[in-house]
């Protein structure tokens, strides 16, 4: 699907984010910001796949993404309605309510939470040889978690190898819409709220 194609579901929304389609209707797959204008693709649409098969695939299967970068991050959390976001990592369960909505919208890559890559370029601010889980030589890419259940966020705490592939890991894919498909958007708002009455 285009990006002038993209439209709104029905789904779960708050005040700044709501749920859009991608690839087919009723999809789901997009969480659209309408305060930051970016449109995030579900973190469990990439869950298992590396770095480099995703970054490989941003002017193909991806076209129109990009990595998002930690204030996009911060600013998803912001926007959710988190109360409290942590430099690196930590809990807070005003943060619940939140993150539960958040998980209804990008997904949840465990149980109660996700977790998802960003900021391709790589950020080696931990030692990679404190978690077996990064392996290999580098370089090493940000990532973020959080868990809904006791309301923590981690907003930079992760890193992982360019081909470290894990089940509950996605990557926070950011793409800023079209100026012609906002209108699109805004349409589709207000058929999913008509549909609803």
């Amino acid at each position: 699907m285009s990006v002038g194609a993209i439209a709104i579901g029905a789904g779960v929304a708050s005040a700044d984010l709501t749920q859009a389609d991608w690839l087919n209707p009723g999809d789901g797959l997009l969480t659209r910001d309408s305060e930051s204008g970016l449109l995030w693709l579900d973190w469990t649409y990439t869950a298992n796949r590396s770095c480099n098969d995703v970054a490989g695939n941003l002017t193909s299967e991806f076209a129109g993404f990009r990595y998002a970068t930690e204030d996009e991050i911060r600013t998803l959390y912001a926007h959710a309605g988190a109360v409290t976001i942590p430099d690196i990592n930590g809990s807070d369960p005003a943060n619940i309510p939140a993150l539960q909505l958040l998980m209804s919208l990008v997904g949840a890559t465990f149980n109660d939470g996700a977790e998802a890559i960003y900021d391709l370029p790589g950020n080696a601010s931990q030692n990679p040889s404190s978690n077996p889980d990064w392996g290999g030589p580098g370089p090493y890419h940000m990532g973020t978690a959080f868990n809904a259940s006791f309301g923590q966020i981690a907003p930079r705490w992760i890193n992982f190898d360019d081909n470290a592939t894990q089940p509950w890991m996605g990557h926070a894919l950011v793409m800023i819409p079209a100026p012609g498909s906002m209108a699109l958007i805004a349409l589709g708002a207000l058929a999913a709220v008509r549909r609803r009455r």
